[in-house]
């Protein structure tokens, strides 16, 4: 009875053994490749395939129930993988069988946590062209975040890196020379980054919590840098054409800033809270829509007092600005806009049809509105509102048409009408509740 007994509880020891035991496979084939894996814990599992010549693969486990697959498909490929916690996944493939070439490729995933997942795709997908010089890499802090690299092509460079819980970063470029930096710090961010063409750079950076990015590069050599720190930002921008650029900046909650570039060396600058050490910039907007060449959109909503209007050049005044909405529109070529909100609650509405046309906004105080509408070609229009309450509308069709409205006070009203060729118009309201009409044409 007792010898029965023994051996029950030996074949239990066994299971319970076999059952928290690693479980590591490597296959390699072709010549001088290399592959180390080290797994310290229960339930660790690692997959490494290697196909053809001085391809290295290392792999560091420590914790429980982590996965890790690499594929490797070339030569002289290199994967580095560290995982320290538990459930975490990770996956590297370098290569694809059918490829002529899929050479020196680089990818790096280093998890600090639970369940977080990771995986670098260095695979040219749609042809056997290959994927060559690649290097992706990816840093995970915290716990149950995500993070996706997808490069087809060579040359690519992506950096990823999550600091702290529930993020995720996925990033698709397809091309050669194309760059992607993510970096968020916080919780629940979420940054989305497509670049198709060459040499575009993309550059992401989100702290605090439940900011959104996304990033659309169609095209060549197109920049786009988006940074918020805050909560709840969101961050829109869509390239397509060729050496356009786009700096989308916001500090605070609730902001929204949308830049939309078709056409070839077009600018926009979207800047909502002057850094982080200001007040609170929250609920502000910026919508940027530019078709065509060379046109040139500004939007700042923060404390700013602008010294210099022919660059934009100011200080800080440490304040906040809330609740603002900007409006930027231009079809056509060497268009510029230029918008200042500081304040509340203020609206301003751009829009230019042509080319060569100037329009500028500054709207310091509260619940000011300004729309512009120009249709033709260089036509001029300057709108400064400094109180609350003020109203100002100017249209302008022609050619070389010129409007400026200045308005001091509160509840001022002006609207400005020319149709033509080369009419002026000088609107200055000091006070409150002044009332100005001027329609011009020829």
């Amino acid at each position: 009875m007792k010898k029965v007994i023994f051996s029950a509880a030996a074949i239990m020891c066994g299971a319970v053994m076999f059952a928290q035991s690693n479980t590591s496979s490597v296959t390699s084939t072709g010549n001088g490749n290399g592959s180390i894996v080290v797994q310290t814990g229960t339930l660790n599992d690692s997959d490494v395939d290697q196909i053809g010549d001085m391809n290295d693969s290392d792999v560091s486990q420590i914790g429980a129930s982590n996965r890790n697959d690499v594929d490797q498909d070339g030569d002289r490929n290199e994967s580095d993988v560290v995982t320290l916690g538990d459930n975490n996944r990770t996956r590297v493939t370098q290569g694809y069988s059918f490829a002529t070439v899929n050479d020196d490729n680089v990818a790096s995933i280093t998890q600090t946590g639970n369940g977080n997942t990771a995986t670098i795709s260095q695979a040219n997908d749609f042809s056997s062209a290959g994927s060559n010089d690649n290097i992706s890499s990816q840093t995970q802090t915290g716990d149950n975040n995500r993070a996706y690299n997808d490069q087809d092509g060579d040359l690519n460079q992506n950096t990823q890196s999550q600091t702290g819980d529930n993020n995720r970063v996925d990033t698709h470029q397809h091309g050669d020379s194309n760059r992607n930096f993510d970096t968020q710090l916080g919780d629940f961010n979420d940054s989305d980054t497509n670049q198709f063409g060459d040499l575009n750079l993309s550059s992401v950076t989100q702290t605090g919590m439940s900011n959104d990015a996304d990033t659309d590069q169609f095209g060549d050599d197109n920049d786009a840098f988006t940074n918020q720190g805050g909560n709840s930002n969101d961050a829109l921008t869509i390239q397509d054409g060729d050496f356009n650029y786009s700096d989308s900046r916001s500090f605070g909650d609730n902001n929204n800033a949308t830049a939309r570039q078709n056409g070839n060396s077009n600018v926009s600058l979207i800047h909502q809270g002057g850094n982080v050490l200001e007040g609170p910039n929250n609920g502000n907007s910026t919508v940027t829509r530019q078709t065509g060449n060379s046109n040139v959109a500004h939007s700042d909503q923060y404390d700013w007092t602008v010294t210099n209007p022919a660059t934009g050049a100011g200080t800080y005044g440490g304040g906040s600005s809330n609740d603002n909405v900007a409006t930027i529109d231009q079809v056509g070529d060497f268009n510029d806009s230029y918008v200042v909100q500081n304040g509340d609650d203020n609206t301003a509405d751009e829009d230019q049809n042509g080319n060569s046309n100037v329009s500028d906004t500054y709207q310091t105080g509260n619940d000011n509105v300004a729309s512009t509408d120009q249709d033709g070609d260089s036509n001029t229009s300057d709108v400064k509102q400094n109180g609350d309450g003020n109203g100002s509308a100017t249209t302008q069709n022609g050619m070389m048409n010129m409007s400026t409205v200045l308005q001091n006070g509160n509840l001022n009203m002006s609207t400005v009408s020319q149709t033509g060729q080369t009419h002026m118009s000088t609107v200055t309201q000091t006070g409150d509740m002044n009332t100005s009409t001027v329609t011009q044409s020829n």
